[in-house]
């Protein structure tokens, strides 16, 4: 945050048929967190889930997430401006039945977001999209990118879109590719980013100086592992570098952040 401090937001279940609800924790260090808060609470069959949280134009929080709770999977967005009370819009305006959503702020103004269209119909409605939005609230219309999962976004400053998600066709090439965009309504041609057969949870970003980084899943001897990628220019890429957690644990859903004070960048993760 631009304050110095850090928030997370993440879905909670407290037992394995509990519904999800989404909670917010805050730390000063990044390291010890305070108590989760919950923003928004369970609904539907399942709760609210894949919570993605920014800091506005304005400085206030924002945290976008899906729920079923009208019968169908649609996107949900809730504002705060201390992070104790918040006001909930929603369904938004977008195709669906709609889940994983990823919020980005656009540094010369405005939001935008990726998303997953759900068992739609026809199948090729399917896949990953792309919308506008000047307030965050209301949302133009959508751009289909990929007919792929799980996507993730991020907008260089001064420079394009970038849109990662997973997918293969042959079973043994399950990798992140991504494309690009100017304007968010035409895109690139496919790049397959990662070439080990089994990669998921993509998260792009851009570091201070320009540098572009993609953090992600790979399954290493039947054990989720995190690792990262950089580029100058999103054409030429660097090597996976393998992320130690020092764990046996299923490492999973990296998400990145780079500290103001000193650069370095701060990752917090699932696993299990």
């Amino acid at each position: 945050m631009s304050n110095g401090s850090f928030y997370i937001a993440y879905e909670y279940a407290q037992t394995a048929g509990s519904k999800f609800t989404i909670k917010l924790a805050w730390s000063q260090d990044g390291i010890f967190w305070n108590a989760g808060k919950v923003i928004a609470d369970s609904a539907g069959s399942m709760g609210n889930r894949h919570p993605t949280l920014i800091e506005r134009h304005d400085g206030n929080l924002q945290v976008i997430y899906f729920s079923d709770r009208t019968g169908s999977y649609q996107l949900y967005t809730s504002t705060s401006g201390d992070g104790i009370a918040w006001a909930e819009y929603g369904p938004l305006g977008v195709s669906g039945p709609a889940i994983n959503p990823f919020l980005i702020v656009v540094p010369e103004g405005g939001y935008a977001i990726s998303y997953q269209r759900y068992q739609s119909n026809p199948s090729s409605s399917r896949g990953s999209y792309f919308a506008h939005s000047a307030d965050g609230i209301t949302w133009s219309s959508q751009t289909q990118v990929s007919e792929r999962a799980l996507p993730r976004l991020m907008k260089a400053e001064g420079g394009p879109y970038m849109m990662t998600y997973q997918g293969g066709t042959t079973g043994t090439d399950f990798d992140i590719r991504y494309k690009t965009s100017a304007d968010g309504a035409t895109w690139s041609g496919e790049t397959r980013l990662t070439h080990t057969g089994n990669s998921h949870d993509s998260f792009p970003m851009e570091l201070n100086n320009g540098t572009f980084m993609v953090f992600f899943a790979t399954a290493i001897s039947n054990q989720y592992d995190l690792f990262s990628k950089w580029s100058d220019d999103m054409v030429e890429w660097s090597a996976d570098r393998h992320i130690p957690t020092y764990n046996t644990n299923h490492d999973t859903q990296p998400h990145a952040c780079q500290v103001a004070l000193n650069n370095s960048i701060l990752i917090a993760w699932g696993y299990e």
